[in-house]
């Protein structure tokens, strides 16, 4: 089989980014994205994270879940110090179940010198829930971003999830 390019990738899943902003009815969109998992490479899904939009920044995070989350631990946790819009929270959210349940290593000093205030506090938000649900910071007082609105718990629940949902390897 071979391996999917980034065009293919995104005409096959065609706007399915647009149910991982707030997590509704994403059954539909993880379904094609499922379908793609087996043909995208790894350096397909780090582009991904590191990619200049939000869009494909939310597809290499759900990639990375559907994959596993150590190998691509790196390019997630860059991603926060150039930050996108609508992928920032749930960045925050995969590196906690990497970070929690795939024991990557996370050194919060690499976010001390990060702009909290970037995207109207939304990145703040997102820190302070990271580092709360690994057990390094005070329980923070929002429940939802600033900015966009999005639920940390609920992005790490999903996170959680997809490390459940990876297709299994065929000998």
């Amino acid at each position: 089989m071979a391996e999917m390019t980034g065009a293919e990738f995104y005409g096959y899943t065609k706007i399915a980014y647009l149910s991982f902003i707030h997590l509704h009815d994403v059954t539909e969109s993880l379904n094609l994205i499922l379908d793609c998992v087996p043909r995208v490479s790894d350096i397909l899904i780090r582009e991904m994270l590191l990619g200049s939009s939000w869009r494909e920044r939310l597809y290499g995070l759900v990639l990375a879940g559907l994959r596993d989350y150590p190998p691509f631990f790196s390019e997630m946790h860059m991603s926060l110090r150039d930050v996108r819009g609508l992928s920032t929270v749930p960045t925050a959210a995969a590196l906690s179940v990497a970070i929690t349940d795939f024991d990557c290593p996370y050194d919060p000093a690499m976010t001390m010198t990060i702009g909290r205030e970037i995207l109207d506090g939304e990145l703040g938000f997102a820190l302070d829930q990271l580092h709360f649900s690994i057990g390094i910071g005070p329980k923070p007082e929002l429940s939802k971003g600033p900015n966009d609105g999005q639920s940390f718990d609920q992005h790490r629940s999903f996170y959680r999830y997809l490390s459940t949902k990876r297709p299994k390897k065929s000998q």
